[in-house]
């Protein structure tokens, strides 16, 4: 990652309390650069220069960010916990 350029404050639990709809992610393989942005058009945060390795394909027509889908995301790369323990509400 050569840049990270943030265009509101705060962190993720106030983006998802700003914008309640969502937000839109993509990503330019041929640039690097993954952007994301309102409904509207306008841009929230962006990262340059990112080089990675894909470990899934997603479908190609835009798909919208919500505080579900980022919780859901985040607890299948994470597991349940950031420290990987488990909650009551994540006992099978």
């Amino acid at each position: 990652i050569e840049r990270i350029t943030l265009y509101e404050p705060g962190d993720d639990h106030d983006l998802v309390r700003t914008h309640p709809t969502g937000l839109r992610l993509h990503h330019s393989p041929a640039t690097g650069t993954s952007t994301a942005t309102t409904p509207d058009g306008r841009v929230v945060a962006q990262i340059s220069g990112m080089r990675a390795t894909v470990l899934a394909r997603v479908p190609a027509r835009p798909r919208t960010a919500t505080a579900e889908t980022v919780t859901t995301a985040v607890r299948a790369a994470t597991g349940p916990t950031a420290d990987g323990r488990r909650t009551e509400d994540d006992t099978p």
